[in-house]
């Protein structure tokens, strides 16, 4: 085990925390199997990729407190590869929710093994397929079609710090695919204040749903998503775009 939580604490405080550890992921796993149920139906699902991620982050947590390098590793590397499904970098398929299944199974046996004082199993195998998955996405990354919007953001009249917001809109929007150009320009929009609003030419192999929770920061007041086309970078070259 690592320097954690766990190298501070009493052989009776260990044993607390651990029964908690093991009562809150083994419900964590079934909720988890849960939410895969309903993205096998709808792979695409905001809500349920969120959730996931949310789940894989809360026992990489609770696993790092107690030094479970095993465990913090493999959520490591599970929570990496749903940080890029629910940003539309990546599509979730079948060879993907079976690795994500046997790591489930894996944790279980964990939980059971910890559970009776016995030592983990091998994680070797098991994460190699995990890390298999990320060079799978760089792979679709190149090979996902990019598709160009307009994405036409407005604040909240009199929205304080809003030139703020509009460099948090651009970095979140750049980590879906790339900023051909904007209206103001991304360094204008950063000296801006009293900014109204943004018009972004994104292109990007992201879904619009993505997109648009990207660019949905605290104050924005609207969110309007339209194919560009695939003229539009050739266009923001020669001209200007409009402001919003």
């Amino acid at each position: 085990m690592s320097d954690s939580l766990s190298s501070h604490m009493s052989p009776e405080e260990m044993a607390d925390f651990l029964r908690l550890y093991l009562d809150e992921t083994g419900e964590q796993l079934d909720a988890l199997v849960e939410t895969l149920l309903v993205l096998e139906a709808e792979p695409t699902s905001t809500t349920g990729l969120n959730e996931a991620f949310r789940l894989i982050h809360s026992i990489k947590g609770s696993a790092g407190l107690l030094g479970f390098d095993r465990i913090t590793a493999l959520t490591h590397h599970l929570e990496s590869h749903f940080e890029r499904l629910r940003s539309g970098r990546q599509q979730l398929d079948t060879a993907t929710m079976n690795v994500v299944l046997r790591c489930i199974d894996f944790l279980r046996e964990c939980n059971q093994s910890l559970r009776v004082g016995q030592p983990m199993g091998s994680i070797a195998e098991l994460l190699d397929e995990v890390k298999a998955l990320e060079r799978v996405s760089g792979q679709a990354a190149v090979l996902a079609e990019i598709a160009v919007w307009r994405v036409h953001v407005r604040f909240r009249d009199g929205l304080a710090l809003a030139e703020m917001k509009a460099e948090l809109i651009f970095t979140r929007l750049s980590r879906l695919g790339t900023i051909v150009d904007a209206e103001p320009p991304r360094e204008v929009a950063a000296t801006q204040a009293g900014l109204a609003g943004l018009e972004v030419i994104l292109e990007s192999p992201a879904d619009p749903q993505a997109i648009d929770e990207a660019a949905r920061a605290e104050g924005v007041a609207d969110v309007r998503l339209e194919p560009a086309g695939a003229g539009a970078r050739a266009a923001a070259v020669v001209a200007p775009i409009s402001a919003p």
